[in-house]
């Protein structure tokens, strides 16, 4: 238990130290590829310094949600960070705790509910309207979102992340038949298709929504936080760059789960020197990822608000023949 609270911990520091960073490498490579000199790297730290100095500025119209509201969504975000597997997975065979798929997706659903609620509550024409673009993409992607959850379970036979993640490890490293290899690459495929662009839309990147634009009848989330200053202000920044790192972690331990550190036995000694190699190589992965992000966003462009539920569907169709296809399979071997 003292070796899982260390690793759980390790993981959760990790993971809010190194959210501005990620944050701030992805607007610099963006800046980069479009032949710009962009912020510099640690930009979102000072930012966060900076807010985190000034006293908040709360509409007089607004009750005691909307100054809730950020620290719901940061205590959300936070807490993705102690039940996730960022870069150690446990030993399948110790009485480790296991955290349901659903809580992930709960953690995920709350803050975009309570950023509506918050600029319904401010009471402003702006806020109204990033509200309910919030609710709007929240509704056209929470049923992809649950059924590529269920395509998972079905898939691996459990519903814990870490679960699933040690299922992909052992089948990746272990091998399979030539027929189980095309049914696993084929499943995971549509999986990673539709988790591609659930956190996309998570995330509020391109083409759901740009983060990084000024026009306030663009907006959606954002559109919510210009009534925000000061601290309040910070934990969304905060809370918007710990999103980008979960999500993204998600989807990079989703296809290469044996590029983590991982505990053969209780306190093994000989897992001391390839842990620390993996650990270490933690945050280039997830630079990696952000190269490629910054890559996708530099060749897409954001669609309109109507045109937003082609690429859900998308994501929907993708998660719903994954189930289809498992189900199938499942129907066959059982006779």
């Amino acid at each position: 238990m003292f070796t899982f609270a260390f690793w759980t911990l390790f993981q959760m520091l990790v993971y809010i130290a190194i959210a501005p960073l990620l944050l701030g490498r992805l607007r610099w490579a963006k800046a980069r590829l479009q032949g710009q000199q962009g912020p510099p790297l640690f930009q979102p730290y000072y930012d966060l310094w900076k807010l985190m100095q000034r006293q908040p500025i709360i509409p007089d119209t607004a009750s005691w949600v909307f100054s809730a509201v950020p620290i719901i969504v940061l205590a959300c975000y936070i807490s993705l960070g102690l039940v996730t597997p960022f870069f150690f997975l446990p030993n399948p065979n110790q009485n480790w705790p296991r955290i349901d798929l659903l809580v992930l997706v709960y953690l995920l659903v709350v803050p975009h509910f309570a950023l509506g609620l918050a600029g319904m509550d401010a009471g402003t024409p702006i806020t109204g309207l990033g509200s309910a673009r919030e609710m709007f993409m929240q509704l056209l992607t929470e049923p992809a979102l649950i059924l590529t959850v269920y395509a998972m379970t079905l898939t691996t036979n459990t519903t814990s992340l870490t679960g699933v993640l040690l299922f992909n490890r052992d089948k990746q490293l272990k091998g399979l038949s030539d027929s189980d290899l095309q049914q696993a690459f084929l499943v995971n495929s549509l999986i990673f298709m539709a988790l591609f662009l659930i956190v996309l839309a998570e995330a509020g990147r391109l083409p759901f929504d740009n983060p990084g634009t000024h026009l306030e009848l663009t907006m959606v989330g954002k559109a919510i936080e210009l009534e925000y200053a000061g601290y309040h202000l910070a934990m969304l920044d905060l809370a918007e760059a710990l999103r980008l790192t979960f999500l993204l972690n998600l989807l990079l331990n989703f296809i290469f789960p044996f590029a983590m550190a991982f505990e053969t036995a209780p306190y093994a000694v000989e897992d001391l020197g390839p842990n620390v190699w993996w650990v270490l190589f933690y945050p280039f992965k997830l630079f990696l990822m952000v190269l490629l992000l910054a890559g996708w966003e530099s060749f897409n462009s954001r669609v309109r608000l109507r045109m937003v539920s082609n690429y859900s569907s998308w994501a929907l169709f993708f998660s719903l023949v994954a189930v289809l296809v498992i189900v199938f399979n499942l129907r066959i071997s059982s006779n």
